[in-house]
C-alpha cells in the first residue's frame, strides 16, 4: 500500500532534515511512528530535502516537497518544532 504524503508528513521530514529529532524529545524512529510513516520512506523524504537544498540526496522529488521547503526554509527551529509537535498530537487523538 502506497502512502500519500501530506504537507504535514513533509513538514515532519523537513524539520528532521534541518534540525534533527532531538528537540522533539523523541528518537527519529519514534517521530516516524508518531507521524504514521514508514521509516524507509521517511529517510528518503529527508534525502529529497537534501537534494532540494543542493546538498546531495535523491534526484527526484515532488512539487509538494519543494513548496514545503520554500515556505518553511526561513522558519526558526521553535516555529517548526511547534508545528511538528502539534501534528503529532493531532495524530494521537
Amino acid at each position: 500500500m502506497n502512502h500519500r504524503w501530506t504537507e504535514t508528513d513533509d513538514l515532519g521530514a523537513f524539520y528532521v532534515y534541518r534540525f534533527g529529532h532531538q528537540a522533539l524529545g523523541r528518537t527519529r524512529g519514534a517521530v516516524t511512528r508518531a507521524l504514521g510513516l514508514d521509516p524507509g520512506s521517511f529517510r528518503m523524504r529527508i534525502q529529497n530535502f537534501q537534494a532540494i537544498d543542493g546538498s546531495g540526496g535523491l534526484a527526484h522529488f515532488g512539487k509538494q516537497s519543494v513548496r514545503i521547503y520554500e515556505r518553511y526554509r526561513t522558519a526558526t527551529e521553535p516555529e517548526l518544532r511547534a508545528l511538528v509537535l502539534a501534528a503529532i498530537e493531532r495524530r494521537r487523538s
